[in-house]
């Protein structure tokens, strides 16, 4: 679980927070972590591979809204579309669920 791994971060001496970004077209999500020069290459390569699921965890954290209620971009979690990491419309093996993104194949998925 990404929350756990996140509290470990942070009992081993580690800061690590998200700071929005407005690149003028969506918003993005940078992580910073403390002391950044003092991560091994192994916990850098595992941050980056899980980056959106840690993006996720901290903006629950947070109470960081994905969007405004305007905004009609989706993630690609939130589509049933979604298989895996693998979408079967566009047929992208993996998928960018790190931000909000313009879909024209999106299908909400159903509660």
């Amino acid at each position: 679980m990404i929350s756990g791994v996140i509290n470990q971060i942070r009992q081993t001496g580690f800061s690590i927070e998200i700071q929005e970004v407005d690149n003028g077209q969506f918003y993005d999500y940078l992580l910073k972590i403390n002391p950044y020069d003092k991560l091994t290459a192994s916990q850098l390569e595992y941050l980056k591979a899980n980056k959106p699921d840690i993006v996720r965890a901290l903006k629950r954290e947070h109470g960081i809204q994905n969007r405004t209620p305007y905004d009609d971009r989706r993630y690609c979690h939130e589509c049933r579309n979604l298989h895996g990491d693998r979408c079967t419309v566009t047929r992208l093996s993996e998928s960018l669920d790190d931000m909000p993104k313009r879909c024209n194949t999106f299908s909400p998925l159903t509660n």
